[in-house]
């Protein structure tokens, strides 16, 4: 990964074999929900341009997010259905994977402290 760049809970690696990013908890990020494409190329052009670094900042489509989850859903196994029924967020998944099929966007902004 470049160095200007940061690693966002929600990015995917092909490569990478472990059912992450889906059992993330991330911290120091505000999450976003906008309407859709459009809308959410504007947004990341107005925090750019108010200051905010390109690396700080990640559009994920609706259609990104659940290509991802696809391939999550795909990779787990017993164990982690199980203990992910237990410590996962599914509330919060699920609206999240809702925003998604509705092809909304998510933007993620990472915080710098």
């Amino acid at each position: 990964m470049d160095e200007h760049e940061n690693a966002f809970p929600m990015d995917f690696w092909a490569e990478d074999r472990s059912p992450h990013p889906w059992k993330f908890r991330p911290v120091g990020y505000l999450v976003v929900i906008l309407s859709d494409a459009e809308e959410a190329h504007r947004a990341l052009s107005s925090l750019v341009s108010q200051g905010f670094a390109s690396r700080d900042v990640k559009l994920y489509t609706g259609k990104q997010i659940l290509e991802n989850y696809e391939v999550y859903a795909g990779r787990r196994n017993i164990a982690d259905k199980v203990v992910g029924s237990v410590v996962s967020d599914s509330e919060g998944r699920e609206l999240y994977l809702d925003y998604a099929r509705q092809d909304r966007c998510a933007m993620w902004c990472a915080s710098r402290t």
